[in-house]
């Protein structure tokens, strides 16, 4: 259901008996388990028995994850191969995307800014702006796309993932037993 409020679009979010929503701004959510995501639209989601995700098809293209605890070793979809690189203190440092590793180059907050080749150069740039949203400045070879790792060095891990709307700023409103989201582009 989407209404006008003093001019602004908003909508209503519907949640499951758990709290978890069901529909979100035109999109459909289905849970099992609990809080695991099963479906988003026709995206497919799939977890272990200790609820970590292993799978998701989105597009109808199968990624696959192998797995130590939470910590992903390779990610895998089509003919591509994407392995986290991981330093002494099990951070993120690089990729290695389909035989070719790039490391990262990493502001003092820890935001990947760069990809770098094994050659040196640098063939992809990123920038955040205030609310963490990546923007790929440089993409020479295409890795910029399948990295993972952004702000903080966080990663997307095989539990969750970002679901995000760069451009739209919402404020939730409570209104009886629904939130409503104002959109504010």
């Amino acid at each position: 259901m989407t209404e006008k409020h003093n001019g602004a679009i908003v909508n209503t979010i519907t949640y499951d008996a758990q709290g978890n929503p069901t529909s979100y701004l035109g999109h459909t959510l289905t849970w099992e388990k609990g809080r695991q995501l099963k479906k988003f639209d026709g995206n497919i989601y799939t977890y272990n028995a200790n609820g970590i995700r292993t799978s998701k098809i989105i597009n109808g293209v199968k990624r696959a994850y192998t797995l130590d605890g939470t910590k992903i070793l390779r990610e895998t979809w089509g003919n591509n191969t994407l392995i986290p690189l991981y330093d002494n203190e099990d951070s993120v440092c690089g990729i290695v995307y389909n035989d070719e590793p790039y490391y990262f180059q990493k502001n003092l907050k820890g935001d990947v800014i760069a990809l770098i080749s094994k050659d040196t150069k640098s063939v992809a740039r990123y920038t955040y702006d205030s609310w963490g949203v990546c923007t790929v400045t440089m993409d020479v070879l295409g890795a910029a796309k399948v990295n993972r790792i952004g702000i903080g060095g966080t990663t997307l891990t095989a539990r969750r993932d970002s679901i995000m709307y760069p451009t739209v700023i919402t404020i939730l409103r409570s209104v009886g037993s629904s939130v409503l989201i104002q959109q504010i582009s």
